[in-house]
């Protein structure tokens, strides 16, 4: 499982294209998931429903990039023993939105 919670400042950062060290390696993999959106425009983290399908986007591409490259994980998901699933928490309301 991987979880993703909204308001996560990370997520935020790259939005806003944040250049920040060592973190900005990290950064540019979420930007991969903003571009899977197709947002047009200008990115900011002040866009709330943005950032929300960015960190939906983010956390869905994480178990798929799991999966990729875990041949182990993969083998199991294959036999039917697990399954890689993201969830996005609502940290204002504590509602789980689960992606399968």
């Amino acid at each position: 499982m991987v979880v993703g919670p909204t308001e996560c400042g990370t997520i935020k950062g790259a939005a806003d294209n944040a250049k920040l060290g060592n973190l900005t390696a990290m950064l540019e993999n979420i930007r991969r998931s903003l571009k899977k959106l197709n947002f047009k425009g200008v990115p900011s983290s002040k866009d709330k429903e943005l950032v929300q399908k960015l960190a939906d986007q983010n956390t869905k591409d994480a178990v798929e990039k799991i999966m990729d490259k875990s041949p182990v994980i993969n083998k199991l998901v294959a036999l039917g023993k697990v399954k890689g699933v993201a969830a996005t928490p609502d940290i204002g309301t504590g509602k789980i939105t689960w992606f399968a």
